[in-house]
C-alpha cells in the first residue's frame, strides 16, 4: 500500500508541475522570461515546471507572475472499510 501512495504522491505533483508549465505556455511566456520574472534561473524554472523542487510559495510566485490566482483544494479521501466500486459494474438506476 505504502508503494501505491508513493506513486499516487508522485503522479500528483509531476500532474501539478505540468499544470504550472501548460499555464505558462498558455500565457504565451518563454522558459526565460518566466525565469527572470521569478528571479531565478531557467534550470530551476525547469525543476519548478517537473516538480522536481516544487513548493507552494514558488508556484503561488508563478501563478501571480502570469496574472493568476493559485488555489489548492484538499479532498477526503475515503476510508479503507468503504465499499469499492467495481468497474462497468451495471447502474443501480437501471
Amino acid at each position: 500500500m505504502a508503494d501505491r501512495q508513493a506513486y499516487a504522491d508522485r503522479l500528483a505533483r509531476s500532474c501539478f508541475g505540468a499544470l504550472l508549465r501548460q499555464a505558462r505556455l498558455d500565457a504565451g511566456v518563454s522558459c526565460i522570461e518566466m525565469a527572470a520574472r521569478l528571479g531565478m534561473t531557467t534550470t530551476g524554472l525547469y525543476y519548478l515546471e517537473t516538480s522536481e523542487n516544487l513548493s507552494e510559495d514558488a508556484a503561488k510566485r508563478m501563478a501571480a507572475a502570469l496574472g493568476q490566482r493559485l488555489a489548492l483544494n484538499i479532498w477526503r479521501q475515503p476510508s479503507e472499510d468503504a465499499p469499492k466500486v467495481e468497474k462497468n459494474a451495471p447502474s443501480q438506476d437501471a
